[in-house]
């Protein structure tokens, strides 16, 4: 819910992202976790934006050139790497010598430095991965094993105070008409 919210906010459909590798250097560090919004205002040199033309993990990168098509307003952008020495075309599609504006999923606003180490640490070690899902289903056993204890302990609480109350207003009852039919009066 809150991530749908986030979406619809910064017209991102990934408003925080992980810089994964070493290539926006020293600005972005490996672990940092970026804050993304994507408005309509046009791209420009400068600015850094993350963008997927089809791979699986987005790159983040700052925007060295752009070129805008008289014909549809459309921009075609050249981005590179802090730390690199070439730009990015080997990194778009093979027939693509310019990067679509349609493939940027956001610029960069704000950042966290080295937060994202938890999701990189999850990634790269799968046995850290099973070993925390299988904590946490330790955990969630036993929570649950203690919420179960608690909502039964509460239940025959509340049934034994009912069949207390019960009896005590029996017994004050037949004390009054003078005769008792139990055997605990």
């Amino acid at each position: 819910m809150v991530w749908k919210g986030l979406i619809c906010i910064t017209g991102s459909e990934s408003p925080v992202v992980v810089v994964l590798t070493g290539s926006m250097e020293p600005g972005f560090k490996r672990g940092d976790i970026l804050f993304l919004y994507m408005s309509k205002d046009p791209i420009r040199a400068g600015e850094i934006v993350v963008f997927n033309d089809g791979r699986k993990v987005p790159i983040v990168h700052r925007v060295i050139e752009v070129h805008e098509r008289r014909d549809t307003r459309e921009a075609d952008i050249l981005t590179k790497g802090d730390a690199n020495d070439m730009d990015d075309r080997v990194l778009y599609t093979s027939s693509q010598h310019w990067l679509q504006q349609k493939y940027i999923k956001g610029r960069a606003v704000g950042f966290l430095p080295y937060v994202g180490y938890v999701t990189i640490i999850m990634t790269e070690k799968p046995v850290i991965k099973v070993w925390n899902c299988w904590n946490f289903k330790v955990f969630m056993l036993i929570k649950w094993s203690f919420s179960f204890f608690l909502l039964n302990f509460f239940k025959l609480s509340v049934v034994a105070l009912i069949i207390l109350y019960c009896l005590q207003w029996c017994k004050q009852l037949t004390k009054r008409q003078g005769f008792c039919r139990l055997s605990i009066c």
